[in-house]
């Protein structure tokens, strides 16, 4: 009984190596493609001359290939890729880069659905298609992340720029007690004056 006893011993301890040995060999692959990711990820982002701007989507999607799981890597692409579609100076190229913060803003909330800058980016993208689907994407981070005076200095500013201003002025009472309030005010308090002339007709183009 002794010697069958000792047998069974050796294949548990057997199998046990041949386990440890596989999850030392998954973990050091996880930390090269997690290197070379970073490598990428500090070319399209810190080179003393950085690259072209379809380069460095390249090469976060290089990153993306070796380590989908730093959503940096998107927040950094998807960035990037609005900011030329704010620049564009066609139609044409303003879609293409369109499409692509959305493709990049859409995989890093897959990666991580609460970070602010994904957020932000994801508001911003939704406000000239649907304001309402905007503002209600970003009522919904406020209430996640409430005790944030930010959120609601930026929830203010979108209820103003859709004239909703009595909901504008109840997140500004809120933050009334942070630096965020100052901003946050004036831009409410602008945004009443462009509603102002859009409704009295004192806006060109309107009231003709």
């Amino acid at each position: 009984m002794g010697r069958h006893g000792g047998d069974g011993d050796q294949w548990f301890i057997a199998v046990m190596c041949v386990l440890l040995l596989a999850v030392s060999a998954a973990g050091l692959v996880h930390s090269v493609r997690g290197a070379v990711a970073g490598w990428i990820y500090h070319s399209a982002e810190f080179a003393s001359v950085l690259p072209a701007p379809d380069t460095r989507l390249d090469l976060c999607q290089r990153g993306y290939k070796w380590y989908p799981w730093n959503y940096y890597f998107s927040i950094r692409a998807a960035e990037l890729a609005f900011r030329q579609y704010e620049a564009s100076p066609t139609n044409e190229a303003a879609a293409v880069w369109l499409a692509k913060a959305k493709l990049w803003c859409e995989r890093g909330l897959v990666q991580n659905r609460y970070k602010s800058q994904l957020i932000r980016l994801q508001t911003r993208l939704l406000w000239p298609e649907s304001p309402a689907a905007a503002i209600a994407c970003w009522e919904a981070y406020t209430d996640w992340n409430y005790w944030n005076a930010y959120n609601h200095a930026t929830l203010a500013d979108y209820y103003a720029k859709a004239g909703a201003f009595d909901k504008a002025e109840r997140q500004l009472d809120l933050i009334k007690a942070f630096p965020d309030y100052t901003d946050a005010a004036k831009a409410v308090a602008a945004e009443r004056q462009t509603w102002d002339r859009l409704l009295h007709g004192d806006v060109e183009g309107w009231g003709e």
